[in-house]
């Protein structure tokens, strides 16, 4: 009579009511006393996850930028001149003694102005920012004309 393993489904002969041993996995069991040839026992499977559902994100859409003109800012105020010149004089160094004054000059005439519109116009940072570099530019310009006579 043909049986089968109850630990790896294999088919094995035995005898009903005696003990067989698995010709595969060497395990030992007790074949049934009424053991016919029984389909071999079906494995418990673990269930099955199913798929996460599908997420739809939203489309991410920037809002319309408004066209801004050269020399306005978002807010429609127009960038004071000193103070783009005082930036740039700032930033471009290499005439001595020229560029710091400018810069220097163009800052404080550019708060001025500022003071006296009541921030009707745009710039203050850069002012502000072009005394800051026109007066590092003076003090290395006079560091390095100092360290130039005492050689």
């Amino acid at each position: 009579m043909i049986v089968f393993c109850p630990n790896c489904g294999t088919q094995n002969p035995g005898l009903p009511g005696a003990r067989a041993t698995c010709t595969a996995c060497a395990s030992t069991f007790d074949v049934p006393p009424d053991a016919g040839s029984r389909a071999p026992p079906t494995p418990e499977r673990a269930p099955v996850a199913e798929p996460p559902p599908k997420v739809s994100w939203p489309k991410l859409e920037s809002p319309p930028q408004p066209v801004v003109a050269a020399g306005r800012t978002r807010a429609g105020r127009k960038t004071n001149a000193l103070a783009i010149v005082s930036l740039v004089a700032g930033i471009i160094c290499c005439i001595p003694f020229v560029s710091p004054g400018l810069a220097i000059g163009c800052g404080i005439g550019a708060l001025k102005q500022f003071d006296a519109t009541s921030d009707a116009e745009a710039g203050r940072g850069l002012a502000i920012a072009g005394i800051i570099l026109g007066a590092l530019t003076a003090v290395f310009q006079l560091l390095g004309m100092i360290g130039s006579i005492s050689r």
